[in-house]
């Protein structure tokens, strides 16, 4: 009798792989949301869902836990996000929890503070994070690709993944592993301006 055992092997495999880039809708966005990223390139799909299904509890996935960033991090998105034009709409500060602080998120504290708990800096963080990552639209993102993945020189806890359009460097990422072994974004940082179709609209 002829065994069918390979077969079933193979097919093993790619359901594996399917649960760990996430379903795919035939449209290059991952339709149900990828498995926390073992490897700092695996962050990719996660942004594609993110931004492509607007997904916005799906950030925890990709955020990281300690107090040391959030804050920091949390004020470096929102400033940078302004200084690019990108800002959050109505919908979207509802689906990121941030109706209290919406109107501070330009002029964060670098630190919790009177009326700014770390609870409310990690949801900051969460926005900012988002928020960065909408100046590029999903198609853009569906495009996007990994153009280099290196050790961080001053941190050795941070991988710095760099993400591009056509060959061109656009993202410059730092992931940073934590407890779980699994990657999270610690900063984000524009490599180049955004093109007028890639700027949202308010």
């Amino acid at each position: 009798m002829r065994s069918f055992r390979p077969a079933l092997v193979s097919l093993t495999g790619v359901a594996g792989l399917m649960l760990v880039l996430g379903c795919d809708s035939g449209d290059g966005i991952p339709t149900t949301p990828p498995l926390a990223p073992a490897e700092p390139r695996d962050i990719l799909p996660h942004l594609r869902y993110l931004i492509g299904r607007k997904d916005y509890k799906h950030v925890v996935i990709i955020a990281p836990v300690e107090e040391a960033i959030v804050a920091p991090s949390a004020r470096w998105f929102h400033q940078q996000a302004m200084q690019l034009g990108i800002d959050l709409t109505p919908e979207e500060i509802k689906g990121l929890d941030i109706q209290p602080i919406a109107d501070r998120l330009n002029n964060l504290p670098s630190a919790p503070a009177e009326n700014y708990d770390l609870s409310m800096a990690r949801k900051a963080f969460n926005a900012g994070l988002y928020r960065l990552l909408k100046g590029f639209d999903a198609e853009d993102w569906k495009d996007m690709r990994v153009v280099s993945v290196e050790q961080n020189r001053a941190n050795i806890r941070i991988m710095d993944v760099v993400l591009g359009l056509a060959g061109q460097p656009k993202l410059k990422l730092a992931l940073i592993r934590k407890g779980d072994n699994t990657w999270g974004i610690s900063n984000i940082q524009y490599l180049s301006g955004l093109t007028k179709k890639a700027a949202p609209k308010k």
